[in-house]
């Protein structure tokens, strides 16, 4: 019998995602700069943590974590692919909107595969199956409060150049005043 059971281990805040290029980084980051005096009441992502969600796992143990990193290293999902982001939207809808997005045009049809091939395999590890469709988007910035979007501000012009897809990431994210820091805990290439 352990010393420590599951429930009095720390548990770590997880999620697995796909990475984009410092160049896709920077261009978005002036897409922020553009709209930050149109959306005052927006907490903005930072850069360094602009990622691609397959999927979120919420607080997990470190036994689970293990798990999670085996069934990935064992899991061929993808070869590298080419994405491409262009357009913003929001959700649920620009009238009470609580996330703003860049969308990915190409590269889209990949990111849905995956999540699709990884779903079940998350689901045999116990977690509850996505109850949404996927959508493969980056977040630009949430809003505490739901915001109303101008039409003008999603017809911003979000033409970012191509970048490569060559792993998932299983991140540990942690909550912070300043906001949410992500750290890689495994890398797993295509």
């Amino acid at each position: 019998m352990s010393s420590r059971s599951e429930e009095s281990e720390e548990k770590i805040r997880a999620f697995v995602a796909v990475e984009v290029s410092e160049q896709v980084r920077q261009s978005l980051a002036s897409i922020q700069q553009e709209l930050k005096p149109s959306l005052k009441n927006a907490r903005w992502t930072g850069p360094s943590a602009f990622h691609l969600t397959i999927k979120f796992l919420g607080e997990v143990s470190p036994n689970r974590i293990e798990q999670i990193s085996n069934m990935l290293e064992g899991k061929k999902v993808s070869d590298r692919f080419t994405m491409k982001f262009v357009g913003l939207g929001v959700f649920p809808n620009p009238r009470k909107a609580r996330v703003l997005w860049a969308g990915i045009k190409k590269g889209s049809e990949e990111l849905c595969s995956i999540f699709n091939k990884l779903e079940p395999e998350f689901e045999a590890l116990g977690f509850e199956p996505e109850k949404r469709k996927f959508s493969g988007h980056l977040t630009l910035a949430r809003f505490k409060i739901p915001a109303q979007i101008q039409p003008g501000i999603l017809e911003t012009e979000a033409d970012c150049p191509e970048c490569t897809a060559a792993s998932l990431v299983l991140f540990k994210s942690t909550l912070k005043p300043s906001g949410a820091e992500y750290t890689p805990i495994k890398v797993f290439p295509f």
